[in-house]
């Protein structure tokens, strides 16, 4: 008897709080406790391109092995800034043009996400350069990446 009375004033409880704020979690300035929302990286930071880069030299060379990376990064643009539609994940879609370290010029598509990171702490990044995906993780074309 004594654990229904209790679990009955704690959904009363939580079912109020949740009642009392209840905004629109689409709206960039809420907050729901450590939820608050988080800050996405923009296209040209330097620790986005950094990431990128060593991810895609140690795939390289331990995956596909052809020892390729990534040369020189130009013509950064954000394509599309989507801020939690829908849900909680703001998105940046970003392209930029790349030079491997063989000469070879490329597409980089890629998708930075708030919340992504290890155990969703942080910022994460997914990359794609066309031609480059030999198990067409993102489509032969980098289709599940780019914005459409």
């Amino acid at each position: 008897m004594l654990r229904a009375v209790v679990a009955t004033a704690l959904l009363l409880a939580v079912g109020a709080s949740a009642e009392a704020g209840s905004r629109s979690l689409d709206d960039p300035s809420v907050s729901v406790g450590s939820w608050s929302r988080g800050q996405v990286p923009l296209c040209d930071a330097q620790s986005v391109l950094n990431n990128i880069a060593n991810r895609y030299h140690k795939a390289n060379v331990e995956t596909w092995q052809t020892g390729l990376a990534i040369g020189t990064v130009t013509k950064i643009d954000q394509v599309k800034f989507e801020p939690a539609n829908p849900g909680l994940i703001d998105r940046r879609f970003c392209h930029a043009r790349v030079e491997l370290s063989n000469g070879t010029p490329s597409d980089l598509f890629y998708l930075i996400e708030e919340r992504q990171g290890v155990a969703s702490i942080g910022w994460g990044v997914e990359f794609c350069l066309p031609g480059q995906d030999p198990w067409r993780v993102y489509d032969g074309s980098c289709r599940s990446i780019r914005y459409q």
